[in-house]
């Protein structure tokens, strides 16, 4: 024991620390071991060499025993249920198989959590965003331990078994109320539902408070004051309040707020039993290293580095606000959690940010309570029910009445630059420097937003939004977007785009107008686009315009053709939009989801006028498609399919790629390449895709 002593009574652990933060960051963004060298050589005379060898030894160890089993690619085996979602019409499995998780989609409810099954199939990982900035659902789901989804040979339900969620699962089917989606969000963790989450995810409330554990902290202080007054005894407070942390971890799911609270409070335990007195910022490194050795699929997670970046803000700058007093605290707090999370952020409301400590003390100590009595009793769901309505009206009033700042999202670079400017900025004395420091963070976005808005160069982003359409056309002057499928909405949010000049939607089917209704509403268009002869859209907010074979729309200096249809077809598909558009020297054809019969009306009709150079395939490589007789008159240079990989259909068909082949066509595939991006420098053009491992767009 004596020779542990020196390390057992070790101050400053957080020069360590920070070594391993950025290491644990580097896990899922390679750049920051760039800055871990960095810091190494800064700090090379304060670092403990040894004891950080250590650390890091013990993390590769735990990195290689969550690596095991990653590569396999085939299963044919028992596994077990361990959680169930259940949609329309059908229902995803979460399985265990060799320490990791998978997803399996069945289309029957006849699968409870516990139970073994046999299961056989090909597994088909997730992958990393292929979309600019888009949505890393690698990254997700690594960082809550499934690597891929299952397709499916067969399926077997052996026995019936058991596991520990059994009780959580069955307490959560029971809850019946009217508002049993905020229920289960506020005590177990769970996602809203698509038709409530809308106001929370507008000022990310509900991520905030279950991400830092916040509401869980609350509730647990006020049982501290009640055993207090009721005089329990002050030895075993400390272990009611670790039980009742581990009963809301269970509850969650074991998420990483209340996780995070219970190491916290057995760490401080251990620390006064033993007399380390270790610094709050000593003591939140090491609880950060002790939840990624139990788990180190947090080293992927989002909320885990934003929780680390909340906590280290409020630690480094604790003399910012330590001096203030109710209201004005909170409220200096919010806005240092704000800074830690703004490369996260995509838009700020000025009145939601002035209210936000209000809204946090709402849900932590009203709403969350009474979400546990309604768990019990839906007597009081009425009074609920109220008080949720109250906090929805309240958060939508606010962003209807304050002034909103739309944010791009920052690459890789950008978030490094800002993070140690925001480091700067903490270490300032003065408030000028404070304020200059500031206004150099902010200058990151607003150099974003120029660029994004007033470049010089144009660009056709095909967007990898899997088996569906997406295509972004941006020049100087124009702004327009052909079809909307999952994914495209938040593309634009990303680059900072919040108002398009044309939005076309080829046709009605979910495929190409998924997010069109979330464009119009929360982006904004000049003008939708659509076929006469599809009576099947959405009711949009706005007024659609039908685009009539042989009219044409000025974007600034692009003018996109309608060629088509030329009449009324008895299917959605044939009706398609078919759009032609010169950009630069290249002339691009768009021909939605037509077939060979369409085909060849257009070419009776306009002939040698459809000579294009750049083909965007029709319906995602369907041997229906894509006639000889089309290729020959089109005549195009390069073709892009857009196609969802290993997709049900079996897109592309060998026949659509043969005779693109046989004429010396150059394929892209979004399967394959990602995001198809057509540049146009001032010297020439460039193909481009989002596989690699940085997107810089």
């Amino acid at each position: 024991m004596k020779r542990s002593n020196h390390t057992l009574n070790y101050h400053n652990l957080y020069v360590e620390g920070f070594a391993l933060l950025f290491l644990v960051i580097g896990w899922s963004e390679p750049l920051c071991f760039f800055v871990l060298m960095v810091y190494l050589v800064w700090q090379r005379k304060r670092i403990r060499w040894q004891f950080l060898g250590v650390l890091i030894m013990l993390l590769l160890g735990r990195y290689l025993m969550f690596s095991y089993g990653q590569d396999i690619e085939n299963i044919n085996d028992k596994v077990k249920i361990i959680h169930i979602d259940t949609y329309d019409h059908s229902q995803r499995l979460t399985i265990s198989y060799q320490w990791h998780h998978y997803h399996v989609y069945v289309y029957h409810d006849d699968y409870q959590v516990g139970d073994q099954v046999l299961i056989k199939g090909t597994i088909d990982p997730y992958v990393r965003e292929t979309i600019p900035d888009g949505f890393h659902a690698k990254q997700y789901y690594k960082s809550i331990n499934v690597l891929g989804k299952i397709d499916l040979e067969s399926i077997e339900k052996m026995h019936a078994g058991f596991s520990i969620w059994q009780y959580r699962t069955y307490w959560m089917t029971h809850v019946k109320t009217t508002h049993a989606s905020f229920v289960k969000a506020f005590v177990f963790g769970s996602d809203l539902s698509d038709d409530t989450s809308d106001v929370f995810k507008q000022v990310n409330l509900l991520f905030l408070i279950q991400t830092t554990g916040l509401h869980a902290f609350v509730i647990v202080s006020g049982i501290k004051k009640m055993m207090f007054y009721v005089d329990v005894k002050e030895k075993h407070q400390p272990w009611v309040v670790t039980s009742i942390y581990g009963i809301l971890c269970y509850l969650n799911g074991f998420g990483l707020g209340v996780v995070r609270l219970l190491c916290t409070q057995v760490f401080n335990l251990i620390n006064q039993k033993y007399h380390m007195r270790m610094t709050p910022l000593d003591r939140l490194f090491i609880i950060g290293f002790l939840m990624i050795v139990i788990n180190f699929s947090w080293v992927y997670s989002v909320g885990f580095l934003m929780t680390l970046l909340i906590l280290l803000t409020l630690e480094l700058a604790r003399e910012r606000y330590q001096g203030y007093h109710g209201y004005l605290k909170r409220l200096v707090m919010s806005l240092l959690i704000l800074f830690a999370c703004l490369p996260f952020t995509k838009y700020i409301n000025i009145m939601v940010l002035l209210c936000l400590p209000i809204l946090i003390l709402w849900v932590t100590i009203v709403i969350y309570p009474l979400s546990f009595i309604v768990c019990f009793t839906s007597r009081f769901d009425p009074l609920y029910g109220f008080l949720i309505n109250v906090l929805m009206t309240s958060v939508d009033q606010l962003q209807i009445k304050g002034l909103t700042l739309r944010l791009p999202a920052l690459n890789h670079w950008q978030m490094l630059l800002y993070y140690g400017i925001f480091a700067y900025m903490l270490l300032a004395y003065k408030k000028r420097q404070l304020i200059t420091r500031g206004m150099l963070l902010c200058s990151l976005f607003g150099y974003q937003v120029i660029s994004h808005n007033f470049h010089q160069e144009s660009k056709v982003y095909f967007l990898d939004v899997g088996q569906g359409d997406t295509t972004y056309i941006e020049t100087s002057t124009c702004k327009a977007m052909i079809d909307s499928f999952s994914g495209s909405s938040d593309f634009l949010k990303n680059r900072g785009i919040y108002q398009l000049d044309y939005l076309f939607l080829t046709h009605s089917d979910k495929d190409h107008t998924l997010d069109a209704a979330s464009i119009i509403q929360d982006i904004g268009v000049d003008q939708v686009i659509v076929n006469p002869y599809d009576h099947h859209y959405e009711n949009y907010v706005m007024k659609l315009t039908k685009g009539y074979a042989n009219t044409s729309y000025v974007c600034g200096d692009l003018v996109f053709d309608i060629l088509g249809p030329l009449h009324a077809y008895n299917e959605p598909n044939l009706n398609s939009l078919v759009m032609m558009v010169a950009i630069n020297n290249d002339t691009y054809l768009f021909t939605g989801d037509i077939n060979q019969a369409v085909e060849s009306e257009l070419v009776h009709v306009y002939k040698d006028r459809l000579k294009s150079d750049i083909l965007k395939v029709a319906h995602h490589g369907s041997n229906t498609s894509t006639s000889d007789i089309w290729i020959k008159t089109v005549m195009p240079r390069d073709a892009v399919i857009m196609v969802g990989r290993n997709n049900s259909f079996g897109f592309p068909h060998h026949e659509t790629l043969d005779t693109l082949m046989r004429y010396g066509v150059k394929i892209h595939r979004t399967d394959e390449s990602g995001t198809i991006i057509m540049t146009y420098h001032e010297v020439k053009r460039l193909w481009e895709t989002t596989l690699s491992i940085y997107v810089d767009f």
